[in-house]
């Protein structure tokens, strides 16, 4: 079976909705625990995959190892598919906010709704205008997993390189 954006969507809303923790908004002190599971998973040392903006292209190196054969398993249960979503969206989250004025922000109880954001002033204008690019963990993996998929480089290194040159607001954690 080859699982796309549209399955995993349907089974994060699942988990969700039949009070799974593997659909539940995720908390940034949480993320290392998914982050320890996926180097074990995708068989990487910490120096692979260490949260540096360099190990983003790792991972969707490795990704791209692993995930075709991961997908067309048919051993794999839908648990296992959102754990390594989880995994897959920690890492990449957690690496954002690491390496650039990144905020991990909880808003509702849906994983659809967990969201790094970055507030930006601009100047310029007689009246503050504060603005905020964000980022869902979910759609963060799920494009990084089907440019995987297509044997092409999602290069989320560049989105964090392109924020982190931004003129960001003081950085305020939000949980």
């Amino acid at each position: 079976m080859k699982t796309t954006d549209k399955d995993i969507g349907v089974l994060v809303e699942a988990a969700f909705r039949g009070d799974s923790p593997l659909g539940r908004v995720m908390a940034e002190s949480e993320a290392y625990q998914y982050i320890a599971d996926l180097r074990e998973r995708l068989s990487a040392s910490m120096s692979q995959l260490d949260l540096s903006i360099k190990s983003l292209a790792t991972l969707e190196d490795l990704l791209s190892t692993h995930l075709p054969g991961f997908l067309g398993s048919n051993e794999k249960t839908d648990d296992d598919i959102l754990r390594f979503f989880r995994e897959t969206a920690a890492y990449i989250g957690l690496t954002f906010v690491r390496n650039s004025p990144a905020e991990w922000v909880l808003t509702s109880a849906s994983l659809f709704s967990n969201y790094i954001q970055y507030r930006y002033t601009a100047t310029g204008q007689e009246l503050p205008d504060i603005r905020y690019v964000t980022y869902t963990l979910f759609s963060l993996a799920s494009y990084c997993w089907q440019q995987c998929m297509r044997g092409q480089q999602a290069n989320l290194a560049a989105i964090v390189t392109r924020e982190k040159r931004r003129r960001p607001r003081a950085r305020q954690v939000c949980q």
